[in-house]
């Protein structure tokens, strides 16, 4: 008979072996449905479908288990080796750097290896935690990156970035639905909060700039991208910084940073004017705060009033650069709120003030005050309404006259099914009745949507995968935007490409393509699923495996990955946080763990002395 006491011992690793089946559940999803409605023009043979994804399941639980128990097995080795500091709780090497210079002239008078000499050299070529060395190594990564700064210039730009700079500077109507067949325009409007109004004003305020005194945008497009490429650079160095301060070995920590310098999407994204890159950068940092405050378990909040100031402002410009941002701050913080009582007042005001900034502030107070419309409603419900589309389509001889009713409302019924499309929602959602639906009509739609969803939940469900299935599986590429104003005719007078430099542009275009379509394994490089579902979910089975409070670094990433799923289109940007943040992911779990009694329970740690933070595992 099990007792109680015995039962409670086995409910973390029951929480483990769920986490993994889970992911795996996930994973294998996008490799069996999505692979099987991609292949078939999204008709889907559920049988074998079914049949392949239980299989690939266990197959891929198995192999996340593995992986899990072998990082275990090597960070637990790591962290035996090292000695460990008694008040600063971390390993020897990690202590300030006088300690250090005594230490390695004590080692260098004995002899030392050259093993060690070789690792030495390694860990110098990895920035330390100090402005001095962010910053050198941040201009080190900038400078790696200028071919692609090159092969960019001015500056990569989409038609989304286009169209808010255009309307900044007033060039361009503004629409409630911004797709020209709606003829939806705006008059008397300044701008739209269709895409956030902070991402606007920034890169309106650069190429209004460059527009007067230079006449074109040239100049302030690149103006804004070098910014935006050091800023970038000093983040992902911050981020490699911070791995050493966790004690990450050195040959991983410096592969991590060669590969953001050497893979060319993140330098092209560093160089392109879309909010998904400014919004990225701000992520990455805020993941890195995160996970020093999981580790002090919130008390380095209050041991240092600047870290709790700069947490609640990254909070702020995550929800201000991409409005889902606000979906992933506010959450995150309630969760950490829970987990860490003693610190709850700085999570609740960090996402209070997110709360107030986004939904008080800026459409009560900011949008009246300079003419700014607020995004339409189609944006959040996108995934519904392409849903109901599809709903339609397959099953439209179910549809009651209420039903029909209520959905006529919102969408114009009759032309659902010629607007659908498997892959893209903005064809649905482009046709919302704006001007007639009201608040009524959209809760008796949601009602109608829910009821269906209820009698055929297995069309909703494969929707969500043709839809998203390219962000999980290996045939998602992580594209590029190689265009700037000529994306739109009228577009090439503010912006372009000089044609200097066109040969270079397509040359690396073509390489680009070349290294997309390369041979296993280095085209897993260029899949967006390696970073929006393999790695993430390997750290997270990792981080419960620890049963340690270092999972809730995953909940923001976990986060967009759930964005992932709710998008109109399958495109790279929107998974970019996570491409972002994905090397820093498996240098985490690859953190020495401290030797501890009792398994992976953290040990008695010291008291550290007064203005520093408590380091946890």
């Amino acid at each position: 008979m099990v007792t109680i006491h015995a039962l409670r011992g086995r409910l973390p690793r029951l929480g483990y072996v769920l986490c993994v089946v889970a992911c795996a559940a996930f994973a294998s999803v996008s490799f069996t449905y999505g692979e099987y409605m991609f292949e078939s023009g999204y008709i889907l043979d559920r049988t074998g479908a079914t049949r392949e994804f239980l299989s690939l399941t266990a197959i891929i639980a198995v192999f996340l288990f593995a992986v899990c128990e072998v990082v275990v097995r090597v960070t637990d080795r790591m962290g035996r080796r090292r000695r460990w500091d008694p008040v600063s709780g971390l390993p020897i090497g990690l202590i300030p750097e006088a300690a250090e210079g005594e230490r390695d002239a004590a080692t260098a008078g004995r002899g030392v290896s050259r093993r060690h000499r070789a690792l030495q050299v390694v860990d110098r070529l990895t920035p330390r935690l100090t402005p001095r060395s962010v910053v050198m190594f941040a201009l080190v990564l900038f400078a790696l990156w200028i071919p692609y700064l090159l092969a960019a210039f001015p500056g990569s730009m989409n038609w989304d970035a286009f169209y808010q700079v255009s309307m900044y500077q007033r060039t361009y109507p503004v629409y409630q639905i911004p797709w020209l067949e709606t003829h939806s325009i705006v008059e008397g409007a300044w701008l739209s909060d269709h895409h956030p109004v902070f991402d606007t004003v920034l890169y309106g305020l650069f190429t209004k700039t460059s527009l007067d005194l230079t006449g074109s945008w040239n100049a302030g497009v690149f103006a804004f991208v070098v910014l935006q490429g050091l800023v970038t650079a000093a983040t992902f160095s911050l981020a490699i910084a911070y791995l050493r301060r966790l004690g990450v070995p050195a040959p991983l920590r410096l592969g991590a940073f060669l590969f953001i310098a050497v893979l060319p999407f993140y330098g092209m994204y560093a160089f392109t004017m879309v909010k998904d890159s400014t919004y990225s950068l701000v992520f990455v940092t805020y993941l890195v705060f995160l996970c020093e405050v999981v580790r002090s378990r919130g008390e380095v909040l209050c041991r240092h009033r600047w870290v709790a100031v700069c947490f609640l402002l990254l909070g702020v410009l995550q929800a201000l650069t991409k409005k889902s941002g606000a979906y992933i701050v506010i959450p995150t913080c309630l969760v950490c709120a829970v987990a860490f009582r003693g610190v709850w007042r700085q999570f609740v005001a960090q996402a209070a003030t997110v709360a107030v900034i986004m939904w008080v502030i800026l459409p009560h107070v900011i949008f009246p005050l300079f003419d700014i419309i607020p995004g339409g409603v189609q944006e959040p419900l996108n995934t519904l309404f392409q849903q109901t589309a599809r709903y339609v389509m397959y099953h439209g001889d179910e549809v009651t006259d209420e039903e029909r009713e209520a959905i006529d409302a919102v969408l114009p019924y009759e032309a659902l099914v010629i607007n659908y499309q498997y892959d893209d929602a903005d064809t649905v959602k482009a046709w919302y009745r704006y001007q007639t639906a009201t608040r009524a009509d959209l809760l008796r739609y949601i009602r109608v949507w829910f009821q269906m969803g209820l009698k055929h939940p297995e069309v909703y469900f494969d929707q969500i995968v043709g839809t998203a299935n390219l962000f999980f599986n290996a045939h998602g590429i992580v594209s590029i935007q190689w265009h700037t104003g000529d994306i739109d005719p009228e577009g090439a007078k503010y912006v372009w490409h000089p044609m200097a430099l066109t040969g270079y542009r397509l040359t690396m275009h073509s390489i680009y393509n070349d290294l997309l379509d390369s041979s296993v394994p280095l085209c897993l490089l260029f899949r967006v699923g390696l970073y929006s579902c393999w790695i993430p979910f390997a750290v997270l089975c990792y981080l419960v495996r620890r049963r340690g409070p270092g999972a809730l670094v995953m909940l923001p990433v976990l986060l967009s990955i759930a964005t992932c799923l709710l998008t109109p289109i399958f495109t790279a940007r929107y998974a970019l946080p996570v491409i972002y943040v994905a090397p820093f992911l498996v240098g985490l779990a690859f953190a020495p763990v401290r030797p501890t009694e009792g398994g992976d329970e953290p040990a008695a740690r010291p008291v550290p002395p007064e203005g520093e933070a408590l380091p946890a595992r």
